[in-house]
C-alpha cells in the first residue's frame, strides 16, 4: 500500500476526466511552505524549492509549465488533473534558484 500526503491542491473550472486539451484549461496549485531547514532567515517557501530528507512523498507524475505566482498560489499551463487532485510535478524548460538555495546547499554533498 501507497499512502500519499499531499503538498498542495489543484484548482481548476475542468471538473472531468478527459484525454485531450488539457492546456486549455487555466489551472492553479496551492502549495504548502515552510522554512527551509527550519531556518527563519530563510524565506518560507514551497516544498519544490527545497531538498528536505523529510518532504512528503518523493515522487513526481506530471511537468508543467509554471506561468506565474500569487503567494503560496502557481499558476501553470499543461496539467493533466482535473479539481482537487494532489499536486506533484518536475520542471520543464530552465530552472532558476535563488541566492538563499546556494548557501543551503553549500555543504549538502561533503562528507
Amino acid at each position: 500500500m501507497i499512502t500519499l500526503e499531499p503538498i498542495g491542491y489543484v484548482r481548476s473550472a475542468r471538473r472531468d476526466l478527459l484525454d485531450d486539451d488539457w492546456d486549455a484549461v487555466p489551472a492553479t496549485i496551492e502549495l504548502g511552505a515552510r522554512h527551509p531547514r527550519g531556518n527563519p532567515r530563510w524565506p518560507r517557501v514551497g516544498v519544490f524549492a527545497q531538498r528536505a530528507k523529510d518532504r512528503s512523498n518523493r515522487l513526481g507524475v506530471t511537468v508543467v509549465a509554471i506561468t506565474g505566482r500569487e503567494g503560496r498560489t502557481l499558476r501553470v499551463s499543461g496539467l493533466d488533473a482535473v479539481d482537487g487532485t494532489p499536486a506533484e510535478f518536475l520542471p520543464r524548460g530552465a530552472i532558476r534558484q535563488p541566492a538563499w538555495s546556494h548557501k543551503l546547499m553549500q555543504a549538502y554533498w561533503n562528507a
